[in-house]
């Protein structure tokens, strides 16, 4: 997902607009019984805040944003990502089971093109678990993403209807759907 970043400019003081996101936002952790539309962690100067869903999505996006005093108001601003152990994990996911893959699955690969399919039940285990493994670790860092793919545009409408905030300078990208980090 490349990175999207918002400048939104509410007329309303910075404790107005604290209040109004804390007001609006449930706890992080126990969103299932909360009516509210967003999730997440409202500090004094800073938030990050992300739709509220009703299912477990660890590649939901969120809204990691700040508050800053002006003369017209306040300027939240923030950018819409992953949370950042979401990135190491894609890492870990791919590289240990390419390494399994690498000492365990190519090796039976090897036995099982010399010996044949009918003499090689625990080799075709070997090769084909990393390997759907893999596979599957592929499909879910670039098909589950794609859940999310309107969150961004959702978090900012929202904000933009509860802070009585305009765009300012934004680099907002509603449609990307990669996710290259």
């Amino acid at each position: 997902m490349p990175k999207q970043t918002i400048t939104l400019i509410s007329p309303h003081p910075v404790d107005e607009c604290r209040r109004r996101l804390k007001e609006n936002v449930s706890s992080a952790w126990i969103t299932i019984f909360s009516d509210k539309k967003l999730a997440g962690s409202v500090y004094a100067n800073s938030f990050e805040i992300r739709k509220k869903i009703d299912y477990q999505n660890s590649f939901q996006i969120f809204l990691f944003g700040t508050f800053q005093s002006d003369q017209n108001g306040t300027i939240i601003s923030g950018k819409f990502d992953r949370r950042p152990s979401l990135k190491l994990f894609k890492y870990l996911w791919v590289g240990f089971l390419t390494l399994i893959e690498i000492v365990a699955g190519i090796p039976a690969l090897i036995f099982i093109i010399k010996n044949g399919i009918r003499n090689s039940g625990d080799a075709l285990m070997a090769f084909f678990v990393p390997t759907f493994l893999i596979l599957l670790g592929i499909v879910l860092l670039f098909v589950v993403p794609k859940l999310a793919d309107d969150e961004p545009e959702f978090i900012k409408n929202f904000l933009m209807q509860l802070l009585d905030a305009q765009e300012a300078g934004s680099q907002f990208l509603v449609n990307s759907t990669s996710f290259n980090n």
